[in-house]
């Protein structure tokens, strides 16, 4: 016969699993990390441990002054899984920002940067409470949901860390997320600003004019680490650092449904290949994604069939994460805050002047929250949004032929310019593209058809939509500039009302073959799989690029008895910058976009400045025809040998 005692050993049961599903998942961590690393599994492991060390200060602090800015604004999330996303995304962003000012300032330094860690930490204690007793050991009884779903997670997992270890620029080439935009855009311009020790426009580099909501917390790691490359390891975790905060934010939108359709949402997400390869790279669509997913949470609030009673301050908060991540990457705004803010206005029936209000609240709360990179710009050179709008907002200093260029590289090709090319590119890129999980899309499509009465999928179907018409209509049909709709396509994977066990089964085995690359015969859907990618880089990585503690030994044996003589250097085509470690005074390159060749001028002076600078001869000119004739093919630029007779040392490579 049960006893009072009996009943309450009962959840120890659930404590083992729970305990036992975590250790388990940790050995699959430990696992892949050695499974590629193998000889250099010590050296990443202490690789890891020591920038994961930093980035934990980091987001601590941030997680701290986002949960004091929160306690001042009367803000509280429904759960706790909301409450902690809030916080972090709050933090991040409030470090983002005041970053943006110290470096426009020229006050951002090794001292500042910790100062700042520091006092975010401390301003976010104060308003600390004590956890409340047993809510930790409560919290372990639970049983956990799904179990092997947790377990292909950490597979996932292992890949990114392992990713992460690797030098920048080695991991998924030749295709996309091609090295070229970290090198010469997301940790080059960081850089650039760090030996310059303010936040300047670069004449040379057009991507300083992004918005870098998320860039900034590489900057601020480099200065607290004291270099550009001492940071580049950790400005690659903070990809997966930010995938995770996602996972958790989804964890909190779906928690109200069920625990099993939380990790069902939590899986779809993090098993998405996508994912996966952004987060182990210095790039920044995991940022927004973080981003849009605390802007999600805030405005739907609940999993139920209707939301919750919508309020002008939770419109406002959730405004204010729409505007961090159009902070991270323009587009945002057409395929986030669009959809949000129809779906304010509609969001409970017919649209009145409560709903039309609401949706005002929630558009100038992104408007403003993104305002300090439209001011930076329109004070650079009076165009907000430079480099784009350039015909009708100005184009600075681009010449037609750069306006051109940059029109051509954003559009899409002259074969897929009519619709049906359009969605042709979409089926390739998008549907049958395997990075997108083979089913994850689909299954999407089925929740949503089946649970349309739901407030929440709803919204998911119109962010897709949103995102999908301004992929067709306003990018280079690309298959990454569509990532964003991962996010509410795995929540609505998370609203699926019957057959749990089976969809995660189905997600399991999807991960399956895009790990090992099983081929599917279909000209349209075969793919070479992540583990394709990933071990001829951890094969060169065996050789000396993981955890290599700067790029140096990989510059052109050529290029070093010249920066040692302290001459100049002319990087002529050159995509690759950041693995070059001369001081920036002694470097000139260009990107593609800001070189004016305009009525056929010499090569290399439109490679060395605007017109009508001419190189001097004692500059040491490196062309690399290869990457030249690249970007010929793809921007225009011209891809003849240039004139070189004038100058006493070049060197010219492949």
């Amino acid at each position: 016969m049960a006893t009072l005692s009996d009943c309450a050993t009962e959840p120890v049961p659930f404590y083992a699993q729970r305990r036992g599903v975590g250790l388990a998942c940790l050995m699959v961590v430990l696992g892949m990390v050695a499974f590629y690393a193998r000889g250099m599994t010590l050296a990443v492991l202490a690789l890891l441990v020591e920038q994961l060390v930093y980035l934990g200060f980091q987001v601590l602090a941030a997680g701290l002054a986002g949960r004091a800015a929160l306690w001042v604004c009367g803000v509280r999330g429904e759960s706790t899984a909301i409450h902690l996303a809030t916080a972090v995304a709050a933090g991040l962003g409030l470090l983002g920002i005041a970053t943006l000012g110290l470096g426009l300032a020229g006050w951002l330094n090794q001292v500042t940067s910790w100062g700042l860690l520091m006092a975010a930490g401390l301003v976010g204690i104060w308003p600390l409470r004590p956890m409340p007793r047993g809510g930790v050991r409560a919290w372990l009884q639970r049983p956990v949901p799904l179990p092997g779903l947790w377990l292909a997670i950490a597979v996932y997992v292992g890949l990114s860390l392992v990713g992460g270890s690797l030098l920048p620029g080695y991991l998924w080439r030749p295709d996309d997320p091609h090295p070229y935009d970290a090198l010469i855009y997301h940790l080059q311009v960081p850089r650039e600003w760090f030996e310059i020790g303010r936040i300047v426009p670069l004449e040379h580099n057009v991507y300083s004019y992004f918005p870098f909501n998320v860039e900034m917390q590489y900057l601020l790691m480099m200065h607290l680490r004291g270099g550009p490359w001492a940071a580049m390891y950790a400005a690659q975790l903070l990809s997966l650092l930010f995938a995770a905060w996602t996972c958790v934010a989804i964890w909190g939108i779906l928690r109200p449904i069920s625990a099993r359709a939380a990790a069902l949402g939590v899986g779809a997400f993090a098993l998405t290949p996508w994912i996966v390869m952004l987060g182990s790279l210095a790039y920044v669509e995991t940022g927004m994604i973080f981003y849009a997913a605390v802007s999600l949470a805030w405005l739907v609030r609940t999993g139920g069939r209707e939301p919750k009673s919508a309020s002008g301050k939770s419109m406002a908060v959730a405004g204010v994460f729409c505007g961090l991540a159009a902070g991270v990457k323009l587009t945002v705004l057409p395929m986030l805050a669009a959809p949000l803010a129809v779906a304010i206005l509609v969001g409970r029936g017919k649209p009145g002047l409560r709903s039309l209000a609401l949706s005002g609240v929630f558009l100038a709360a992104t408007l403003i929250t993104v305002s300090p990179w439209l001011a930076r710009n329109y004070a650079w050179n009076g165009n907000p949004v430079f480099p784009l709008a350039l015909r009708q907002l100005g184009a600075g200093s681009f010449s037609e032929e750069q306006i051109v260029r940059f029109e051509r590289a954003h559009l899409p090709r002259a074969d897929q310019q009519s619709l049906g090319s359009r969605i042709t590119a979409a089926g390739e890129q998008i549907w049958l593209d395997w990075r997108f999980g083979l089913v994850l899309l689909p299954l999407a499509g089925i929740a949503a058809g089946l649970s349309l009465r739901r407030h929440l999928s709803l919204v998911c179907l119109l962010i897709v939509a949103a995102t999908l018409i301004t992929w067709l209509f306003a990018t280079h049909l690309q298959g990454r500039f569509f990532v964003l709709a991962i996010l509410p396509a795995a929540i609505l994977v998370g609203t699926f009302p019957r057959g749990i066990t089976v969809i995660c089964g189905v997600l399991i085995a999807a991960a399956g073959v895009n790990l090992i690359g099983l081929p599917i015969h279909s000209p349209a859907t075969s793919h070479a799989g992540l583990n394709d990618y990933l071990s001829p880089a951890a094969e060169l990585g065996r050789d000396g690029l993981f955890a290599l503690p700067d790029p140096g030994p990989l510059m052109a044996e050529e290029i070093r008895p010249q920066i040692e003589a302290g001459r100049r250097v002319l990087l002529v085509g050159d995509g690759q910058v950041f693995w070059n470690t001369a001081p920036m005074k002694q470097l000139v390159y260009r990107t593609v976009f800001d070189v004016d060749a305009t009525g056929a001028r010499d090569l290399v002076d439109a490679w060395y400045g605007p017109r009508p600078a001419t190189c001097p001869a004692e500059v040491v000119p490196v062309v690399s025809e290869s990457e030249l004739k690249r970007l010929g093919s793809y921007y225009g630029i011209p891809g003849a040998r240039p004139d070189l007779t004038r100058f006493e040392r070049k060197i010219v490579g492949p």
